[in-house]
């Protein structure tokens, strides 16, 4: 009896705690087209998160690459692009966030802002002229979360804006990442030239 008892009591104080706070690493790629930039202000919807239990205490972050194009950045001493938080059923209190802007090479350049609600991320302000920005990598800890009605979970929407910016065509995956029927050629003409060697070496020795 005293066994069950105990097994009892810690399942019970396990069920009353709250769940330990998890790091969800959220890496996208978003395609970017020329009618996404016809006015300043552009928002880029990258959609739902694949995040479906953040609770309060968690942390999400990771890096959002721009595909089929990148951001044009004419002025940079007007240039941002921030980004708010959404999650349908529930009410957000964010500790901390961070937000760096990535260049061709991945690396993280540009002035980090931090606001209440939105992440806000300047260029340099420094730089002598026009410059290109390929994504972005961003930390947020959520303080709490609060949810409304039934919900018991919230789901993680990043939603950024660009100002002063524009489209520019080229990205890091064109060079980078063969598509798929790049690599279908290139099997096939590996298949073709290992069948015409195999042809040439069974003519060389009947020949022989």
């Amino acid at each position: 009896m005293r066994f069950l008892y105990a097994v009892g009591v810690c399942i019970c104080a396990a069920a009353a705690s709250p769940a330990a706070s998890e790091i969800f690493i959220v890496d996208q790629s978003v395609d970017l087209y020329p009618e996404q930039f016809e006015r300043d202000g552009t928002r880029i919807d990258l959609g739902k998160a694949a995040l479906s239990k953040i609770r309060s205490g968690d942390i999400v972050q990771g890096m959002v690459w721009f595909r089929r194009g990148h951001v044009r950045v004419y002025d940079p001493r007007n240039f941002t692009i921030y980004s708010w938080i959404e999650a349908p059923n529930a009410t957000l209190r964010v500790g901390s966030k961070s937000m760096s802007l990535l260049n061709a090479a991945g690396e993280a350049f540009g002035t980090p802002f931090y606001g209440d609600a939105p992440i806000v991320s300047a260029a340099s302000r420094a730089a002598a002229g026009p410059f290109d920005v390929y994504g972005f990598r961003y930390r947020i800890a959520f303080d709490a979360v609060v949810f409304g009605g039934k919900a018991t979970t919230a789901d993680f929407v990043l939603k950024p804006v660009i100002f002063n910016g524009g489209y520019a065509p080229g990205d890091i995956f064109a060079s980078a990442v063969p598509e798929p029927s790049s690599w279908a050629m290139m099997a096939l003409g590996f298949a073709a030239l290992g069948l015409a060697m195999r042809r040439l070496a069974g003519a060389s020795t009947a020949t022989a």
